[in-house]
């Protein structure tokens, strides 16, 4: 109890000091006390400031960082275009949404993922999902805050892709040791280990041009008619945080806008 008084009393000497004297007088001798008496409790509060700033800037950095990789994704694919490749690369005014990982549901070889983004921030059923490394996989269930997303280690998840390099196209699944592969390769195709692939502009999910992996190496199928690469993402999912959902621009029925995009084979629409 005399603790507190003594504290109560030398707070409020304090205080009588502070109000004494000239207001250049005051400013000097707050000052001074900011420097000696009250320096760690000052110090404190600069330093949250300093950190709740960082934490802001670095906020304004990412989504700047995701912005930039999809203009390149649009100027790359426009570039693609005018090469009379027609794609198409449109996405709705808001243009992407930034989420956290928030949980996971399934078992561990069939996990899916939950992000902190849903029906609230315009999220939809089908809509892809990427980082600044490269593809994650698709949203395929929303409610009012979370959706859930099938990621591309999924048994059940399915793409169309192609090699960077020759333009092959194949299909982006696991296989049964649980690999991530490109299938659908015609033997004596241009596809070489090493060679980097990107989703492909027959994707009816995906926008064309966003990285996937490397080839590791290239195995025979039983058919000996076609091959299937062996895939090292660029994106490790078991170290994921935060994940960029792409909002396409649809039309009420649900086809896309852009009438110059190339229809997707009904093969590679039933995969996705």
């Amino acid at each position: 109890m005399q603790r507190h008084s003594l504290q109560l009393i030398f707070y409020l000497l304090i205080s009588f000091l502070l109000f004494v004297g000239t207001t250049n007088f005051r400013i000097k001798k707050a000052d001074f006390l900011s420097n000696t008496i009250f320096l760690p409790f000052t110090k404190s509060v600069f330093e949250i400031k300093r950190v709740r700033t960082a934490l802001l800037e670095n906020v304004s950095l990412k989504e700047e960082l995701y912005s930039e990789i999809i203009r390149n994704n649009h100027l790359q694919n426009e570039l693609n275009r005018l090469s009379n490749v027609s794609v198409s690369s449109e996405f709705g005014k808001e243009g992407f949404s930034v989420a956290d990982i928030i949980g996971f549901t399934g078992n561990f070889n069939e996990r899916n993922l939950i992000i902190n983004r849903g029906d609230l921030h315009r999220i939809k059923r089908d809509d892809p999902v990427i980082t600044s490394k490269g593809i994650i996989g698709k949203v395929i269930s929303t409610s009012l805050n979370t959706s859930v997303v099938i990621p591309f280690d999924h048994p059940d998840f399915k793409a169309a892709v192609m090699d960077k390099r020759s333009r092959v196209q194949g299909i982006l699944e696991n296989d049964e040791y649980g690999n991530l592969t490109m299938s659908m390769i015609r033997r004596g195709e241009d596809i070489g280990v090493a060679d980097t692939l990107i989703t492909s502009n027959l994707s009816s999910i995906f926008p064309q041009g966003f990285y996937v992996g490397t080839v590791d190496k290239l195995v025979s199928e039983p058919d000996k008619v076609f091959i299937k690469a062996i895939i090292s993402p660029f994106v490790k999912l078991s170290s994921l945080e935060q994940v960029v959902v792409l909002k396409k621009n649809l039309h009420k029925n649900g086809e896309n806008k852009n009438q110059g995009q190339i229809s997707s084979p009904r093969l590679f629409e039933t995969l996705e």
